[in-house]
């Protein structure tokens, strides 16, 4: 295997952003639509493609050896390519290799240009391709976590949206694009929640207690811990704790909610450290009447679960309704 140095890449120093959109546009095509061109489609650089297993990994080869400058222009000039092709059944393989290249390398750009013209009810009604509907996913997805709110957040939150529902979203990309959302918008993780819960709930909700699998229920729990783990790591603690409020100021009991059961009673402990004056879980039921008063509180871990684990049941199941 061939690997290029950055003496190979020399020829590519002096691109500008056009230079570079134009290599990757005619690169990309000529690869993938003109029979018998192959590595030849990328002047300058033809034996360095055909060494790794996707050309997207050659090219991100090539992409790295560039100094900051020049990876600036390949980033923005592989957005200006991405807006010179056609939404086109015959360019779905270069779009789709355009998209796994942006994603491979974290260039932002091309969000706007998803946004502006391959938006996803574009994909959804023009060209109904999994395929390109999937890489279009990874791609906003994977460039939403690298990058956390910025100038362009709302329109990738929408573009998340979109996402979740259209008709031929996956329900395996339920966790990451919440986690995108939380990304993007950390104050207003249970809105995000809430707006997955349908792809959510059949893959993590606790099993029925007739399902004799032990296996499928550990599977279930270790699922649930995850997820609360991942909204932790992502949005931090005050906001963290900010989503629970805002979660439990809601008509409902928390016993009966699988995420919320995980994150107050599972995961307090493990997220935020031992609280030895906060008092011992219990769970609610229609005929505890009774009210503890907690110990005051040395910190605000303390009088936060202090707080939520005295709460009464409300709602329909018993309580205050």
């Amino acid at each position: 295997m061939i690997k290029p140095t950055r003496a190979d890449v020399a020829s590519l120093a002096s691109f500008d952003e056009a230079h570079f959109a134009r290599w990757l546009h005619d690169g990309l095509n000529g690869y993938f639509l003109q029979a018998g061109l192959g590595r030849d489609a990328f002047p300058t650089m033809q034996p360095f493609i055909g060494q790794e297993a996707d050309v997207v990994q050659d090219i991100a080869e090539i992409y790295r050896l560039l100094e900051v400058t020049e990876a600036g222009a390949f980033r923005a000039g592989l957005a200006q390519a991405l807006s010179l092709t056609p939404l086109e059944d015959a360019n779905i393989v270069v779009i789709e290799a355009m998209l796994n290249l942006a994603s491979q390398i974290g260039a932002s750009d091309v969000l706007s240009v998803i946004s502006e013209k391959h938006r996803l009810n574009w994909l959804v009604e023009k060209v109904a391709d999994e395929e390109l509907f999937d890489a279009t996913l990874r791609c906003v997805c994977s460039l939403s976590l690298n990058s956390g709110p910025n100038p362009t957040s709302d329109m990738t939150y929408g573009l998340l949206l979109d996402f979740i529902w259209a008709d031929a979203f996956p329900s395996e990309y339920a966790e990451p694009v919440y986690v995108a959302m939380c990304r993007l918008r950390p104050e207003e993780a249970w809105s995000h929640l809430q707006a997955v819960r349908d792809h959510l709930d059949p893959h993590y909700a606790p099993l029925e207690d007739d399902t004799d699998d032990p296996a499928a229920h550990q599977e279930r729990a270790k699922l649930r811990t995850r997820i609360v783990d991942r909204t932790y790591q992502t949005i931090a603690r005050e906001n963290f704790h900010r989503m629970i409020d805002v979660a439990l100021d809601e008509p409902g009991n928390y016993d009966q909610d699988w995420y919320l059961m995980t994150a107050i009673r599972e995961r307090r402990v493990a997220l935020d450290g031992p609280s030895p004056r906060s008092v011992v879980p219990r769970t609610p039921t229609p005929v505890a009447r009774e009210e503890s008063t907690p110990p005051p509180a040395v910190d605000g871990t303390a009088a936060y679960l202090a707080k939520y684990f005295n709460r009464r049941p409300t709602g329909p199941s018993g309580g205050d309704a």
